[in-house]
């Protein structure tokens, strides 16, 4: 038996109907990237209870989507 089909009976491939980790990994980062660099835009032109308040919610926000992805994967993993 060659390594290639030893891997292939280990390692499931994907199935067609599923997302790769690492692609929901790489959304997310983009996400919370392009968030923040809207929110750097936007700060300066806000009074610093504003600024606080803008930060607190993209904390939040960003908090709860990775406890999502936590949550998802987690999920997936007792279900395999």
């Amino acid at each position: 038996m060659s390594q290639l089909s030893e891997v292939e009976q280990i390692v499931p491939r994907p199935r067609a109907d599923t997302v790769p980790l690492a692609t929901m990994i790489d959304y997310m980062c983009l996400k919370v990237y392009t968030d923040l660099m809207r929110l750097v835009d936007l700060l300066p032109s806000k009074t610093d209870l504003e600024k606080k308040m803008e930060i607190a919610t993209f904390l939040s926000r960003t908090r709860h989507l990775f406890i999502r992805l936590e949550a998802l994967v987690k999920w997936a993993n007792s279900a395999s």
